[in-house]
């Protein structure tokens, strides 16, 4: 809850340096901006890469090879009540202001039942089994989301690389172009 309070406070910080500029330095921020995700989006880069503090070590690589199977197992454990869920939601809700709510709602009432159902259905192997796969697919679940979280910092990684080998200005100018956004904060 911290590092959320600690976020809203820096959000609101920069809001209201931003509201105190001048026009004119509120126009060349906003340019610089546009120019700068514009860029990123071309390349297919998120901020995060190209900040200095981005790194992508040694044990994320082999979490992701060693990490695999259970990836897949918690995937399939997991995935269902969410996919439907969204199926469900994108079907059926027309405003844009309810829809996370009730993507989430449905999901988790979703995912409870599927947690229900597979906990029942074990039970013919005896209570042990059904707690174990219940736990299973809870701590798989949170894995699966991790995994794909370091999958896409990996994707990052690589898209970087290409960029810092093929076209190295170009990955110094957006180094230059966040710098000059962030000092201007």
């Amino acid at each position: 809850m911290q590092g959320t309070r600690k976020r809203l406070e820096e959000e609101q910080h920069i809001c209201t340096y931003i509201g105190q500029l001048l026009i004119s330095e509120q126009s060349t921020l906003q340019k610089n901006n546009k120019e700068y995700f514009e860029m990123l989006q071309l390349y297919k880069l998120q901020d995060k890469a190209i900040s200095p503090s981005f790194s992508f070590p040694v044990y994320k690589k082999l979490l992701l090879v060693i990490g695999s199977p259970l990836f897949i197992i918690g995937y399939f454990l997991n995935s269902l009540p969410v996919i439907t869920a969204k199926k469900i939601t994108s079907a059926k809700v027309q405003r844009v202001d309810f829809y996370s709510w009730i993507y989430l709602s449905s999901a988790m009432f979703l995912y409870l039942t599927w947690i229900m159902i597979l906990f029942l259905g074990f039970m013919v192997r005896g209570l042990g089994s059904a707690f174990c796969l219940v736990l299973i697919t809870i701590a798989s679940g949170i894995f699966v989301h991790n995994y794909l979280n370091y999958y896409k910092d990996f994707i990052q990684v690589r898209r970087l690389k290409k960029l810092r080998e093929k076209d190295p200005s170009t990955l110094k100018q957006l180094q230059q172009l966040r710098k000059r956004i962030i000092e201007m904060i």
